[in-house]
Parts: C-alpha cells; structure tokens; sequence
C-alpha cells in the first residue's frame, strides 16, 4: 500500500511479514471498518476500530464510516478499497473500470484476498446482527440499534 510509510513496517510489520503483506493487512482493515459500518455491526465495529485505528486509518475516516458518510480520503489506495466495497455491496459487482483500477493498484492476487475479506467479514457482520452479540462493555454502541 502506497501509504505505508518506510518507518511505518519497525512499528508494526510483523517479524514474518513482508512489505506487500503489511500493506495487504492494512487494506483488510479498512475493508473490515467499511463492512462494519455498512452492517452496522455493532460488535464487528467495536473489534475492528482500535485495530484499524492502530494500523493507521485515520481519525477522520473512521469518523466518516461510522457515521455512515463517504470519507474524504487523502490516500488513493484507500479510496479504491471504500470503492470495492461500496460497489459489491450496493450492486454485488464490479465494474471492468473498476476492477482494472484495483488491479493496476494492487495486483491480482491481493484484489482476490480483498473480495474475500469483504466476503468473510459480511458474514461475520450478519451473523452478529443475527444474534445481536454485544461486547459486554459500557462503551456506547456505535450504530443507532433499529
């Protein structure tokens, strides 16, 4: 990922990761974020957003996702994942544009994992809807309850 800063991987690239993994780790993140927020998964949120927040998504896209709003990003990786995820969710598919975009940005392989963690992480978000599994804190849910 473009913006994973050379300092960045002392800090939290993990002993067996390589350059490619770590920013492949960072995007999945995001990825997670935007499907809690699309759900509205109120537990997968609470996991994912110290996590996501401490692998360097930023105070104010994490403030746009939970309020449900399109972040202004500065980074464009980071947009093109927002980009996937919104288009599988809102129309289950991907454009030829854009998945062109997403290839030349991060290869095939890692275009793949992604699908698949907006996949899994779908799954993950309707089953704790499902049953309304709660982290058991005193933390404010982050998504009005319906």
């Amino acid at each position: 990922m473009s913006h994973v800063s050379p300092c960045y991987a002392y800090r939290e690239q993990r002993v067996d990761e390589s350059p490619e993994a770590l920013g492949l780790r960072l995007a999945a993140e995001l990825a997670i974020l935007f499907t809690a927020s699309w759900w509205q998964s109120q537990a997968e949120w609470q996991i994912h957003e110290p996590i996501a927040r401490q692998a360097g998504v930023s105070n104010a896209v994490i403030e746009a996702l939970c309020q449900g709003l399109k972040p202004a990003f500065e980074q464009e990786d980071e947009r093109l994942i927002y980009r996937l995820g919104h288009s599988l969710y809102a129309t289950r598919r991907i454009d030829d544009a854009l998945y062109a975009d997403a290839i030349a940005a991060f290869g095939e392989p890692a275009v793949v994992e992604l699908v698949g963690v907006f996949g899994y992480y779908a799954l993950v978000a309707m089953t704790l809807n499902m049953f309304q599994v709660r982290r058991g804190t005193d933390t404010p849910l982050p998504f009005a309850e319906p």
